[in-house]
């Protein structure tokens, strides 16, 4: 099959940045308390990953073929389907986002936003706003496990290695089409 170029650059960027900031994000949060010196990294990188997710909203409506929120808007129907699809072993191969992921990403999208907005009203000094952020920010690292788990099991069940995809950008097609 022919590889094609499915994740454009300022997705792949995106995504990588967007990773390795919520790893440092929160292994500060875990390690560090609030009075650390590195706490203040932590609260840098919440605003600098709002950011972020704020532009790849923008990204999700001007950008390319498979980065734009069309290209993955999948009914509940269709996630349900390919749910019970892939704990029986019969999910069909994605070229793009499929629906499970695609749920996964808005969750992961609003719960960055949810999770920096929470931590903002906490530095401006409402209190209240502290158990929100916890439980928000617990909420995003459930959601972020059950992403890795299924891209281990979609890379497995298809023998396609997602994870260098989000790298190269390209997949293996039995389509003819690029990003448009």
């Amino acid at each position: 099959m022919p590889r094609v170029l499915i994740w454009d650059l300022p997705t792949r960027i995106f995504h990588w940045l967007l990773t390795i900031g919520f790893l440092i994000s929160a292994a500060i949060s875990v390690t560090a308390d609030n009075d650390s010196p590195l706490f203040s990294a932590h609260m840098i990188l919440g605003v600098v990953l709002g950011a972020m997710v704020l532009l790849r909203i923008v990204w999700g409506f001007v950008g390319t073929r498979y980065a734009r929120f069309t290209s993955f808007l999948f009914s509940p129907l269709s996630l349900m389907r390919y749910v019970f699809g892939a704990l029986k072993g019969s999910e069909p191969r994605s070229i793009g986002h499929n629906a499970g992921s695609s749920y996964g990403i808005f969750a992961m999208l609003g719960l960055v936003l949810a999770t920096a907005g929470t931590g903002m009203m906490i530095s401006a000094g409402n209190e209240a706003a502290e158990e929100l952020h916890e439980i928000v920010s617990y909420s995003l690292m459930a959601v972020v496990a059950v992403h890795i788990v299924g891209v281990v099991w979609y890379s497995l069940r298809h023998r396609e290695n997602i994870t260098l995809s989000m790298l190269t950008g390209r997949k293996e097609s039995t389509l003819n089409s690029t990003n448009g």
